[in-house]
């Protein structure tokens, strides 16, 4: 398949990925992308001509590629292997409080619950102490996020990068403005106690939601901002639009995710809906 349908300047974002090694997936399975499924992937991108990279190092004139994960699920170290085979340059976006408190993520717990909730438009923290009883049934190396020591030993490997991504996951929607500055201020907390040579001024907003509000706080306070909105990104621009691309078992092969994400209907759609959840 070739890349004509896919933007010349490219960021891609994942949440979970599995290998034949890794304990069962309980929960959320569209999530997980096997690593044979996003080494071909990043195989064919090179094939391609894109240079991987951070967007402040993209190259006027070439294909480029952003990769990164979001919220600091532990099986994010399936990657590095194939990014040190392929030379790839990556941002996992860090949620501070499930790993200060070694606690599962929100949507995980809800989802292996005895009972639903609809949280999205709820305070996360207190959110949390109602469904941490089902900590235990997650505390795997699937579902468990990275604990402090595990992050702090990549400080050598140049291609790992940590980036913000608030502390509960409270969405930065309308509702969500009244926590924007308890995000941001334990975000900050837990970020120092990162290795500063694996920290970069990056934030991605959890669940890529944002009013028109907490976009212009964030815009002062970070060197990029990345959304869920599809679309190429523009070299230069603070905003950084990204694919979000899930189970090729489910949703079909990654290249075709993009492809579909990438035409005009289908981003005028996740706009619509994207402002239509951030005001709700």
């Amino acid at each position: 398949m070739s890349s004509f349908n896919i933007p010349q300047n490219l960021c891609v974002t994942f949440h979970c990925l599995y290998d034949n090694n890794s304990d069962p997936l309980l929960v959320n399975r569209e999530l997980f992308i096997h690593t044979d499924e996003i080494r071909n992937f990043f195989i064919f991108l090179a094939n391609e001509g894109y240079n991987f990279c951070l967007p402040e190092n993209a190259i006027k004139g070439r294909k480029n590629c952003v990769v990164t994960f979001d919220d600091g699920y532990f099986n994010n170290s399936l990657f590095i292997k194939i990014a040190d085979e392929l030379n790839i340059p990556f941002i996992i976006f860090l949620t501070g409080f499930n790993i200060e408190n070694q606690i599962p993520f929100l949507w995980d717990l809800v989802a292996i619950s005895d009972h639903k909730t609809n949280y999205w438009n709820t305070d996360y923290s207190l959110t949390y102490k109602q469904l941490e009883v089902y900590k235990s049934k997650l505390m795997n190396d699937s579902y468990r996020p990275f604990v402090l020591d595990e992050l702090n030993s990549f400080s050598d490997n140049k291609l790992i990068n940590l980036g913000y991504h608030g502390y509960y996951h409270q969405p930065f929607t309308l509702y969500g403005e009244k926590f924007i500055d308890r995000e941001l201020g334990n975000s900050e907390a837990f970020m120092k106690k990162l290795n500063n040579k694996l920290t970069i001024n990056h934030f991605a907003f959890p669940n890529g939601l944002f009013s028109f509000y907490s976009r212009q706080k964030i815009k002062l306070q970070y060197d990029y901002i990345y959304t869920i909105e599809t679309g190429g990104f523009s070299i230069g621009s603070k905003f950084i639009n990204r694919f979000s691309l899930v189970n090729p078992d489910i949703y079909g092969d990654l290249k075709s995710q993009i492809i579909k994400s990438n035409r005009l209907s289908r981003r005028l759609y996740r706009k619509f809906t994207t402002l239509k959840i951030s005001y709700s």
